[in-house]
């Protein structure tokens, strides 16, 4: 019986050592990492995307332009004077003034004279013009009658204004002033008498002509 019992307690423990070989052998299987899945390198390729387009330069941060604001708020009060040069004796002059009246503009004011020797014309009723970039004004003049001399007497026509937008954008005015004179003055035919000029406002007030 002493035999039976030993031979019964070794198959019992041949039996209990190979179930816990199972249970040990089944521990590191459950215990592997799940392998890498293929949307991990998916979500890399988009991150990679990013730099990609906020790297681009602004190229609107490139361009530095003046603001409208430095002329709006000039103060202009300036002065000049065009004078054509027919080579005859008769001329026209144009004696002008600029200033500020309001917040962005300003008023131009051009007094006409006629340069001559001894002259006789009649009134002008039609055709005179002061022209601003393109932009008419038109004005009427008196009979004009001048005793000549050794020196040419200068004779005022007329006085016309325009006010005008003063911006970065329209800074630059190319003036001009029309007399239709109509006849002949020393030998020389002159359907017209014009002076011109050009007046380049900064954005300080100065200005250049």
């Amino acid at each position: 019986m002493k035999k039976i019992f030993i031979v019964l307690c070794l198959v019992l423990s041949l039996v209990l050592c190979s179930c816990g070989g199972d249970e040990v052998s089944s521990t590191p299987a459950e215990s592997n990492p799940v392998p890498p899945q293929e949307s991990v390198g998916g979500d890399s390729s988009e991150q990679e995307s990013v730099p990609d387009t906020t790297s681009r330069p602004d190229q609107n941060g490139d361009i530095s332009l003046p603001a409208d604001t430095d002329y709006e708020t000039a103060q202009v009060n300036a002065s000049g004077h065009f004078l054509s040069d027919y080579g005859c004796g008769l001329d026209i002059e144009v004696i002008w003034t600029l200033e500020t009246t309001s917040h962005g503009k300003v008023l131009y004011t051009a007094e006409v004279y006629l340069i001559s020797y001894s002259i006789k014309i009649g009134a002008r009723y039609s055709d005179c013009y002061l022209t601003v970039n393109g932009e008419k004004v038109s004005f009427t003049t008196a009979a004009v009658e001048a005793e000549g001399g050794k020196e040419r007497a200068r004779t005022h026509l007329a006085s016309v204004e325009k006010e005008l937008e003063l911006s970065y954008d329209n800074h630059v005015y190319t003036v001009s002033v029309s007399f239709p004179f109509r006849g002949t003055y020393n030998d020389v035919a002159l359907p017209k008498l014009e002076a011109s000029g050009i007046i380049n406002v900064k954005s300080d007030g100065t200005v250049e002509n």
